[in-house]
């Protein structure tokens, strides 16, 4: 099995990380339920919190690969070579065109993604049969190499997929605005005796 892990950097740029190959790909769902008591007849949905789910990938790195991989080769292909046989004699054998070091550029790569916290994307079963998963936060990445190991390392990544949840936006309806009355200014006084004044007055 082998697994690719795709993203997009801060500068736009997609990046890809293709595992030679993958022996463990774990998929978890979780959810943490209230410690407290519930009433009967209550909703058990609002008790339920789910978790994030986690996907857990083992795999390896190498730099000897079998069958060529589509990142991290620095433009190094296959190229047709020959190998002398002790006592006389040669074989064809495939050779590498030039040198590359994978090892170490998908180490960095990965490291940077869990350090940046970009979601990516995985697919998995390159050659058995694509499984695509979206939203996914690289939380822990880890290397092991010693003395077995050779021209390769062992690596294990953590993922933890984010709810992405759409919006939507609803147009606000224009209020019209309060006319301020008009200042007419303060009133003459009325007269006494005038018509104006007897009306006020009721006389």
């Amino acid at each position: 099995m082998s697994a690719t892990i795709e993203w997009v950097d801060g500068t736009g740029n997609t990046l890809l990380v293709e595992l030679d190959a993958t022996p463990t790909q774990a998929w978890e769902s979780t959810a943490e339920v209230t410690k407290h008591p519930v009433e009967t007849g209550s909703a058990i949905g609002d008790h339920v919190k789910p978790a994030n789910d986690t996907i857990t990938v083992e795999g390896i790195l190498t730099n000897t690969p079998v069958i060529v991989p589509a990142t991290q080769m620095q433009g190094a292909t296959r190229a047709p070579g020959t190998l002398d046989l002790p006592g006389g004699g040669s074989v064809s054998v495939q050779r590498w065109s030039g040198p590359f070091d994978r090892v170490s550029e998908c180490r960095e790569l990965l490291r940077s993604l869990v350090k940046a916290g970009l979601p990516a994307t995985l697919s998995t079963g390159r050659r058995e049969g694509l499984r695509f998963d979206d939203n996914l936060v690289l939380v822990r990445f880890r290397v092991d190499r010693d003395a077995t190991t050779g021209n390769s390392i062992n690596v294990s990544l953590d993922f933890e997929q984010l709810r992405v949840v759409s919006t939507s936006r609803v147009a606000v309806p224009a209020v019209r605005r309060l006319q301020v009355p008009e200042s007419r200014g303060t009133a003459p006084p009325v007269p006494a005796g005038s018509a104006a004044y007897n009306y006020v007055v009721g006389g």
